[in-house]
């Protein structure tokens, strides 16, 4: 009677190492993201790619398969630079302070989904949080007039929309808020000079659109450069918003670069979209693209990932002291 097994196993093997080889292919078609849109997209899932290449790697020691073993280890070396870069070299964690400073500034970030709107549980959260100042994104005419009724936040300056695009900011002291367009007209970005200790902490919020065309993409990177050109000189400055961009692409590296600025991290990489993929908080599953940057880390108290409030966003909150 023929063995059959063996037959099994090299086909077995060939299906694996086909497998590592398409992760490896994806980790080289990210290398060219600077020259196509869609390239750019394989990017965003560096942490993926060094994650899964980490287990091939194991497994190919395990069975002995050569050819899947160079390939996951190219795989594991390549992410392995950007993510440990990024970990290293670009990210910051917040200074943690063991006590409440008395200047302490709370700042909650929320893209609230046009179509959801979960002010509600947005404010709920903010009252939990006891944050000073609320920065919203895909605010539409319905949760603007929500925002509207929080007698406990009376400073507003709403721009929604019925698109994705609405952008707001509320407050419970007075805060100097200037809208602007990008260079399109079709995106609205937030400046304001909000009360900090002694000073004013100088803020820009932004949400440019997500990398799905070239011109998408062009409009996002073209808004990224213009804020880093104009905060790169700034003192007290904070940069906040759902960019759709990771820390894995060129054009984050451009902008850090080019602004001087440092995006936070907490100690593992958090994802906050999307918010139905939460296995494991969102490490792995979510990708990072609602940001805060910073200049000066020591500023910073506390970086925080919340809980779910009803968006296809996680919100994130920022505590900062001018001690």
């Amino acid at each position: 009677m023929t063995n059959r097994h063996p037959y099994r196993f090299e086909r077995g093997g060939r299906m694996w190492t086909t497998l590592v080889l398409l992760l490896l292919g994806a980790t080289m078609v990210s290398l060219a993201e600077s020259n196509h849109w869609v390239m750019e997209l394989f990017a965003h899932f560096r942490l993926q790619y060094l994650v899964a290449a980490v287990v091939a790697l194991l497994i190919s020691l395990l069975t002995g398969q050569r050819a899947a073993l160079v390939a996951s280890l190219a795989a594991v070396a390549i992410n392995g630079w950007f993510v440990g870069n990024y970990v290293l070299n670009i990210g910051v964690q917040a200074a943690a302070a063991p006590t409440e400073h008395p200047s302490a500034l709370r700042i909650l970030h929320a893209n609230v989904q046009y179509r959801s709107q979960p002010i509600e549980r947005l404010l709920q959260r903010a009252r939990a949080e006891q944050a000073d100042i609320l920065l919203i994104q895909e605010l539409n005419n319905h949760g603007a007039s929500v925002l509207s009724t929080a007698q406990d936040y009376p400073y507003r300056s709403l721009f929604p929309q019925e698109h994705p695009y609405g952008i707001g900011v509320v407050s419970r002291t007075p805060v100097e808020v200037t809208a602007e367009q990008d260079s399109s007209g079709l995106y609205t970005f937030l400046t304001a000079r909000i009360p900090w200790g002694d000073t004013k902490l100088n803020l820009v919020y932004l949400h440019p659109p997500p990398p799905l065309s070239a011109q998408s993409t062009q409009i996002r990177d073209d808004l990224l450069q213009r804020i880093a050109a104009r905060v790169r000189h700034s003192t007290n400055v904070l940069v906040v918003g759902d960019i759709n961009n990771t820390p894995w692409t060129r054009s984050f590296a451009r902008f850090v670069a080019t602004s001087r600025m440092r995006p936070l991290r907490n100690r593992l990489p958090m994802g906050t979209w999307p918010q139905w993929l939460g296995f494991e908080g969102g490490f792995l599953t979510r990708l990072q693209i609602d940001h805060v940057f910073t200049r000066n880390a020591r500023d910073i108290q506390e970086f925080r990932v919340l809980p779910d409030i009803g968006s296809d966003h996680m919100p994130v909150l920022v505590r900062l002291t001018s001690a």
